[in-house]
């Protein structure tokens, strides 16, 4: 946090100390001082930096991280740690030890703070930048020689042993131990949690070092002061003293350890620029060294979840505080930072300092949260604050919209939507629902206009996969996207994606998916399709396992199914094969709802062998009549 000293303003520049084996690090000299304190862009986030980053979205595959400047990058599965690749791999092949196995949605959480390694920058990839969190990569500068309690180093954990947990370090010669003892009450951690360590003790014994470590808040957070450390060691997140000595442009330049330089963006100052003073200490977080210039660079927000202020979406009169390089920073309610990008303003770039000068208002619209740099990201263009405008950034799963049918690909049968601004596609069996009856090359016919919902985002965040069952849009069951949402005993709707011996595999929202076992249900082969919805009741939700166990809501076939036993029907053949024919039954009363019912081979004919011949030559579209003897799936 911010905090005056008092001034000395006679305060000379140290002369550099000079330390054996490590890379100077020294006071710049005045005319080596950069004019300003830019923030990262892409051009200067380079292959090998080890940078703060913050976790924006996870999925089973990868980890969306945020990164200093508003940047962006993906962490694959393979790229989190030796010991969990080796985790995942054994998933192919066994049943996994869930004392050990998490999946990274249940390991790293939005706004958690990560340490990586930027392995890979392509300006034609949209997934421009892939980081890495492998110790070996990470901490492949440290000189753990130099390492002494109270140091700070990034370590993964390995195994969870009896009395605690076996640390990765990354470093052949260099093992770690975290007791049970010295990590907060109730925390857990698990194979490929990356964790900031404080060294607490260090043995050698046959040129193997051995650190014990902790992760208890008080000891992590700490100050830092490691006097003989190299500027590409410095551990991102650890926090220092740092001395105020000299205000710039856009931010501050700072000294630390002693005889380091490092810089502070103004959009990263708890307070605003003018009211930092030469000779004035304040603390920051470590966040990255810029590898040619060999400068550090701070943020002097602690790291620490915030709270949302705004929704995405909202419109919010701000007020400009700054012009950055990018755009323009506003303040909302004095707590709350906005970013509106230049080609945002909804003006020529020259009328820009005109127009959005400090301390005049201007309404924006929520785009996004930045989360790394604590900003909204808005527009101020006026075409983009009208009502009516639709934001893709705004559209969550479970929203309803009107979409237009693009094309339909001929190869996999998806369909393309688009509504505005916002593209989308629809799955083969998310169509129609099961027993319509209705024509559907007309129904999806380039041009038309339908009502659909929104299922999911796609992994790269740019478009929606979307839903045209009628089952699904009109109904009124709570919308479940993650574990943490649903609730035992609840009743929700899913779709049948897939049957096999151990029963069905139900998916409802964004990737949540659940399993009706096989023993709960009657003929699972022959009374269920792929793609039919299904309304199901919660029966076990496991955490810890990331399982969702479910059962048939048997009381909605039981109250709502308008047929009686023995009672004869008529239905249209849907689907034939030797184990049976899937009909659509009409409503007696509802003109357009249907039932479907399925006839098994076996009750086609005393003769199982004419039951299956006749169930394989059933024609569908013909017409059939049948008796009720079951209206329980």
């Amino acid at each position: 946090a911010f905090n005056k000293k008092t001034k000395d303003k006679s305060r000379k520049v140290r002369k550099p100390k000079q330390h054996e084996g490590s890379e100077k690090c020294t006071i710049q000299e005045e005319t080596q001082i950069a004019p300003q304190a830019p923030c990262l862009t892409y051009s200067t986030l380079t292959t090998g930096m080890v940078v703060l980053g913050r976790v924006h979205n996870t999925t089973a595959y990868d980890i969306a991280v945020s990164l200093p400047g508003r940047l962006s990058g993906y962490i694959d599965a393979t790229e989190i740690s030796n010991s969990y690749t080796k985790i995942l791999e054994s998933l192919v092949t066994q049943e996994p030890n869930t004392k050990d196995y998490k999946p990274i949605p249940q390991m790293y959480k939005r706004s958690d703070y990560l340490v990586c390694y930027v392995k890979h920058t392509d300006t034609e990839d949209k997934r421009r930048v892939l980081l890495s969190l492998q110790p070996e990569r990470i901490n492949q500068n440290l000189d753990h020689t130099k390492l002494k309690k109270g140091s700070k180093i990034v370590c993964s954990v390995s195994s969870i042993e009896d009395h605690g947990y076996a640390m990765e370090t990354g470093i052949q010669s260099l093992r770690g131990f975290l007791s049970k003892t010295e990590i907060e009450d109730s925390v857990q951690y698990y194979p490929g949690q990356q964790v900031l360590c404080s060294v607490q003790s260090v043995t050698i014994s046959e040129n193997i070092t051995t650190v014990k470590l902790s992760t208890k808040r008080k000891l992590v957070n700490s100050l830092s002061f490691e006097e003989s450390i190299s500027l590409d060691a410095l551990v991102p997140g650890t926090k220092f003293k740092l001395m105020v000595e000299k205000l710039l442009r856009d931010g501050l330049y700072v000294t630390f350890n002693d005889n380091c330089a490092g810089y502070i963006n103004q959009l990263y100052l708890q307070n605003p620029l003018e009211s930092y003073e030469p000779g004035t200490e304040i603390t920051g977080h470590f966040m990255y060294t810029l590898p040619i210039i060999k400068s550090s660079f701070f943020t002097e927000f602690p790291l620490i979840k915030e709270e949302s202020t705004i929704n995405i979406g909202e419109v919010a009169k701000a007020t400009v505080i700054f012009r950055a390089a990018k755009g323009i920073v506003l303040s909302y309610n004095n707590d709350t930072r906005l970013f509106v990008p230049f080609f945002r303003t909804g003006v020529a770039f020259e009328s820009v300092p005109e127009k959005f000068a400090p301390g005049t208002a201007h309404k924006c619209r929520i785009i996004t949260y930045d989360i790394f740099d604590r900003v909204y990201i808005c527009t101020a263009n006026k075409a983009e604050l009208k009502a009516d405008y639709q934001l893709s950034e705004a559209v969550k799963p479970g929203d309803i919209m009107r979409v237009q049918i693009v094309r339909q690909n001929p190869q996999n049968g998806y369909v393309f939507v688009k509504s505005k601004k916002i593209l989308g596609d629809v799955a083969p069996e998310h169509i129609c629902d099961l027993g319509d009856t209705f024509d559907i090359q007309s129904f999806i016919k380039s041009g038309t206009k339908v009502i659909a919902r929104v299922l999911s985002r796609d992994r790269r965040g740019d478009r929606f996969n979307f839903t045209l069952k009628k089952s699904l849009i009109e109904s009124k069951f709570p919308i479940i996207g993650k574990l943490e949402d649903v609730k035992v005993d609840g009743v929700y709707l899913g779709t049948i994606i897939m049957i096999n011996a151990g029963g069905l595999l139900v998916k409802f929202y964004e990737d949540l998916k659940g399993m009706i076992p096989r023993k709960t249900l009657h003929r699972v082969a022959t009374n269920f399709q792929v793609g039919q919805v299904v309304q199901v009741r919660v029966t076990n939700v496991n955490l810890m396992e990331n399982k969702l166990r479910l059962a048939l809501d048997y009381h909605k076939y039981e109250d709502t199914i308008p047929f009686k036993i023995g009672e004869e029907v008529t239905g249209t053949i849907m689907e034939s094969s030797e184990e049976g024919v899937t009909l659509s039954i009409p409503h007696p009363t509802e003109k357009n709802e249907n039932f479907t019912g399925f006839l098994p081979a076996g009750h086609m004919s005393p003769c199982k062998q004419t039951g299956e011949l006749l169930a394989r030559h059933a024609v569908p579209g013909d017409k059939m009549s049948v008796l009720v003897f079951s209206t329980t799936p």
